[in-house]
């Protein structure tokens, strides 16, 4: 595993180096090549990394998350909670990030682009909870 080296040419301990799984889109994922370091302090323990494809939770702003972004998240972490963000895995149909809502004595999952679906648990199982975005954009 290639390492990060501080400007005195010593190795970094600050960063780990974590495989990117799958990508994150409305259909089947496909296989990512390569690692990105992460610092040490962002990952947790079992946390995988997944690119994003697509733009169903884009809405327009800084905070939002963007195609093309990377999003840490924590397998150990699959109950649902009210607004919270996770990586599901449509059934049939690969993976996406959604944010989970309250709907009467159910969930579903939204996108938080009002153009994205609406999936219901029936559709989607729950792999982790999305607690990181990590961006990395063109400066102009």
């Amino acid at each position: 595993m290639p390492l990060v080296y501080r400007p005195s040419g010593e190795p970094r301990e600050d960063v780990v180096w974590l495989p990117v799984v799958a990508t994150s889109t409305a259909g089947r994922p496909w296989p990512q090549e390569g690692i990105l370091p992460v610092p040490r302090e962002f990952v947790r323990p079992g946390s995988i990394l997944v690119r994003v494809d697509g733009d169903s939770m884009d809405t327009g702003d800084d905070r939002s998350i963007k195609d093309g972004d990377y999003v840490l998240v924590d397998p150990n972490l699959t109950d649902l909670r009210d607004g919270r963000v996770y990586l599901v895995e449509i059934v049939g149909d690969g993976l996406a990030v959604k944010r989970a809502k309250k709907a009467g004595k159910g969930w579903v999952f939204i996108s938080d682009n009002p153009a994205g679906p609406v999936l219901t648990p029936s559709e989607a199982r729950v792999v982790g909870q999305v607690y990181r975005k990590i961006s990395i954009q063109e400066v102009k």
